[in-house]
């Protein structure tokens, strides 16, 4: 039986938080960028099928209570959309 080989690249980010849905481009831009490192520098030994960031690398909340997240993020979500 033939094994496939193949890599998976984790990526750790340290990215400032954005405070609004027009700041989250830079660090979308920047995860894109760490991509195509991790599948270029490997490609001499083993092809990239799997990129894995932390669940909230692009951006995590920041907002304590609901009516500011809102305010700042106008567009539908469970957080604004929820009724308790």
């Amino acid at each position: 039986m033939e094994h496939i080989r193949y890599s998976v690249a984790t990526c750790q980010t340290d990215l400032p938080n954005p405070t609004d849905r027009l700041q989250m481009h830079s660090n979308t831009t920047r995860m894109l960028e760490m991509v195509d490192s991790a599948v270029t520098g490997s490609m001499p030994f083993l092809p990239v099928r799997l990129v894995v960031f932390p669940e909230f690398a692009h951006a995590a909340p920041i907002y304590r209570q609901r009516q500011n997240f809102s305010k700042n993020w106008p567009s539908p979500s469970p957080m604004n959309i929820r009724k308790n």
